[in-house]
């Protein structure tokens, strides 16, 4: 379902607290059906914005507490691979006039991963995820992006 926000543009800010709605393909998900045809389930759920700064947004995954997108898609453990998800979209709810209307709030670029192994060392950290995400505002309405050495993109 493709969001149409060039009257809006740009979007909202993200506050913390703001509830998301992030997706994204799994690659761990991913069955090859025959030669170039591969089959992939989605990922998705619903999230908090926990920190927000100028740059990106960080919203914690806890399987005891995350929402799935949808309930047929069974949710990954900590510490799930979320490469193939960079780039997903992550959407942000907002009440405006008294209707919930969801607005583009950025693309994931950085999860849990193979990477993250001896997770009993992380102390209170080792019983969620950070899911990083890239805030939109740096896109202008004509899709270039307003200042590219700002670091908006990711290294």
């Amino acid at each position: 379902m493709p969001l149409d926000c060039r009257k809006d543009w740009p979007p909202p800010e993200v506050k913390d607290g703001d509830s998301l709605t992030l997706a994204g393909y799994l690659d761990m998900r991913r069955n090859k059906i025959r030669r170039g045809h591969y089959e992939h389930e989605a990922w998705g759920a619903h999230g908090i914005a926990d920190a927000v700064s100028p740059r990106e947004i960080v919203t914690v995954y806890d399987p005891e507490i995350a929402f799935a997108a949808d309930d047929s898609v069974s949710k990954p453990p900590l510490g799930f691979n979320m490469s193939g998800c960079s780039g997903g979209p992550v959407i942000v709810h907002k009440l405006v006039n008294g209707l919930i209307r969801w607005f583009p709030a950025g693309f994931i670029y950085k999860g849990p991963g193979e990477a993250e192994v001896g997770r009993e060392a992380k102390g209170e950290f080792a019983t969620f995820d950070r899911i990083h995400i890239r805030q939109l505002h740096f896109i202008q309405p004509d899709g270039t992006v307003a200042d590219p050495e700002s670091g908006w993109l990711p290294a």
